[in-house]
């Protein structure tokens, strides 16, 4: 349900006659069920920000705000700062649950394909879009900056380099 919210958040991104404030409510959908599909959405704020297309980025995040934030703040209300700290403060505080060199070496093993897909940048010699490659450096950062990661983190990086391929095969 969250990696689908995400993705029609970055579709509604991608569409021009779709409105930048569907595209944060429904990224504001998706971190509600999995919070680090802010990392997608973050992704999807970057290429506006290299299109300097600011509008959409102050419509997107008061649909995203909305959606997340009055939630939320209803939690909170009910809950209190336990809230916060359950939700948000606990996933910075993990220990590590899988190593991650055990996490990359399972990634490699099972998604050669998808990582050969990277290759193609050098074949092809011609820039990847941004809305391609944004995702993916962001979701690396994502797994080198916090120490607790899973297999099921995996699955925001599967998507990008689909479309990586898609894009070396349709060129």
């Amino acid at each position: 349900l969250a990696l689908t919210l995400a993705l029609l958040g970055v579709l509604a991104a991608q569409r021009p006659r779709t409105s930048p404030l569907l595209s944060g409510v429904l990224f504001g959908l998706a971190a509600l069920a999995k919070l680090y599909l802010v990392v997608l959405y973050a992704a999807v704020l970057a290429c506006w920000l290299l299109q300097k297309r600011w509008s959409r980025v102050g419509k997107s995040l008061l649909g995203f705000g909305a959606a997340l934030g009055l939630t939320a703040l209803v939690f909170w209300w009910l809950a209190g700062p336990v809230f916060f700290d359950m939700v948000i403060l606990n996933h910075l505080d993990k220990t590590v649950g899988i190593p991650k060199d055990r996490l990359a070496w399972f990634f490699a093993r099972h998604d050669v394909l998808l990582l050969l897909g990277i290759m193609s940048i050098f074949v092809i010699r011609r820039w990847v879009p941004a809305f391609i490659m944004v995702p993916i450096v962001l979701v690396v950062a994502y797994f080198a900056m916090f120490r607790d990661v899973y297999y099921l983190h995996l699955k925001m990086l599967v998507v990008w380099l689909a479309l990586l391929w898609g894009w070396a095969v349709w060129l």
